[in-house]
């Protein structure tokens, strides 16, 4: 666990000294979920930039690395500190609970959610990895990139831009390090989701509505199961969620830092997996309109473009920069997009079955779909436009969802096995984004109204 335990820190350590540099108003629960967020998708993302420029993976280099940034921005935040401009408390937005049955709601949560994670902890260090694209694609590649110390044998011929290299690297790191329970950063995912709720709610001053969203997710047996497996779907989901809640806060305070961070997050989120693509243009396209409406469209042009960066790093480099000679046709044939499958009758009756037998697989997704369809439909009875924002996000990305199960295609892999199985895993990205719907729902109909959508100006917090 010494390994372990130091890879853990030199990853957060950056990760909380970057919140504490870019944020003004934090609290323990944002502190400790985007330390772990940014610290595993920042760190991994560096060790890329490393591997493309040619500077080996040796132990020394990244734990030298490592310090070096940790200690460059611990002076920032020093310094910040000392000119009077250090980070505050974030105060509430919505002010509709009392103090005692918070701090009540936040032992309960707790409770619960580290239940959940406790026993997919126990389950990951006790039980080995057996899902096949756990073990071929990500352990293997990282066990590649361990011994060559870099990222030119690591691709080899048959790799899919499917998998991005976040886990991979983080595993990686763990092997340079000494540790041997790189699987028991899956877990810490869940918790890291439960921290950002908390805040999220704590902020909206409905912290007991956190608890409705934290039971969902929490009751989720997928979710529960990703977390014990190895798999990079639980990162994405957490990463895309931690984008949209940071996006959900940004309506009711429209500093732009908090858009930084949903665009930052998100663009993590693909890092993780290639579908957070779809999930980034939708993020996208909903900031620009509504930064827009706000009169915003500088902060936006400027936050998003980091965004992209991290969004687009994987798939340019894939197709560009890697040396097989026909990189370019290799990626089409591992992953290709055929548009005249959505006209597919069969493809669509398959897509039924799978959709009918998801809605009753208890086992997989539990009370997910009738508490997602209460969300919808008392956030109908309470119409508002944050709700309407909530629903039409909501709704594309259950189009998104579906128009990529129908259009990809992988020539290994029967497509009705790859319909079935891939619309399980990227259902599960609505799962979050229900739960809170469902969550914000605690909260009086005149804090999400229109005009206090427009007329927040005054009480932003401070950039």
């Amino acid at each position: 666990m010494i390994g372990f335990t130091l890879a853990l820190l030199l990853m957060m350590a950056p990760g909380a000294l970057l919140v504490l540099l870019l944020k003004k108003t934090v609290d323990a629960w944002e502190l400790a979920a985007g330390a772990f967020g940014l610290g595993v998708g920042g760190f991994t993302f560096l060790m890329f930039l490393l591997g493309i420029i040619g500077i080996p993976w040796q132990q020394w280099i990244l734990i030298s690395i490592a310090l070096a940034v940790t200690a460059t921005l611990a002076f920032f935040v020093w310094k910040r500190h000392r000119s009077g401009q250090g980070w505050k408390h974030p105060s509430r937005l919505i002010q509709i609970e009392s103090p005692l049955a918070g701090k009540v709601t936040v032992a309960i949560v707790l409770l619960l959610f580290a239940a959940v994670a406790v026993s997919a902890m126990i389950c990951t260090l006790y039980w080995p990895v057996y899902a096949w694209d756990a073990l071929m694609m990500h352990h293997y590649r990282a066990l590649v990139f361990h011994h060559f110390k870099g990222l030119e044998f690591g691709l080899y011929k048959d790799a899919r831009p499917a998998y991005p290299l976040m886990m991979p690297l983080a595993h990686c790191l763990m092997m340079e390090l000494g540790a041997t329970e790189e699987k028991l950063l899956y877990p810490l995912f869940l918790l890291a989701l439960l921290f950002m709720l908390i805040h999220l709610f704590k902020r909206l001053g409905a912290l007991p509505a956190g608890v409705l969203a934290a039971l969902l997710i929490g009751s989720t047996p997928e979710l529960w199961r990703n977390a014990t497996i190895a798999y990079p779907t639980l990162p994405g989901i957490v990463l895309v969620t931690f984008g949209w809640l940071y996006f959900y806060e940004w309506y009711f305070d429209p500093n732009r830092r908090l858009l930084f961070f949903a665009y930052l997050f998100c663009g993590l989120g693909a890092w993780a997996r290639i579908e957070g693509v779809m999930w980034f243009a939708l993020m996208f396209f909903a900031g620009g309109v509504l930064s827009f409406l706000r009169r915003r469209g500088k902060d936006w042009l400027i936050v998003v473009s980091f965004g992209l960066v991290l969004c687009a790093s994987w798939p340019v480099y894939y197709v560009t920069v890697w040396k097989q000679p026909d990189s370019v046709a290799t990626a089409k044939a591992s992953l290709d997009f055929k548009p005249e499958q959505l006209v597919s009758k069969e493809r669509w009756s398959v897509l039924a079955d799978a959709l009918s037998e998801h809605l009753h697989d208890l086992n997989s997704f539990g009370g997910f779909w009738l508490l997602a369809a209460v969300a919808v439909i008392f956030s109908l009875l309470r119409w508002n436009f944050f709700s309407l924002v909530q629903l039409a996000i909501l709704f594309l990305g259950v189009l998104g969802t579906l128009a990529m199960v129908m259009v990809v295609d992988d020539p290994l892999v029967f497509w009705k096995i790859l319909l079935r199985g891939g619309l399980r895993r990227l259902i599960l990205y609505l799962v979050p984004l229900s739960s809170v719907l469902l969550a914000t729902q605690w909260i009086p109909r005149g804090e999400l109204s229109w005009s206090r959508f427009r007329g927040d100006a005054g009480k932003r917090q401070p950039d």
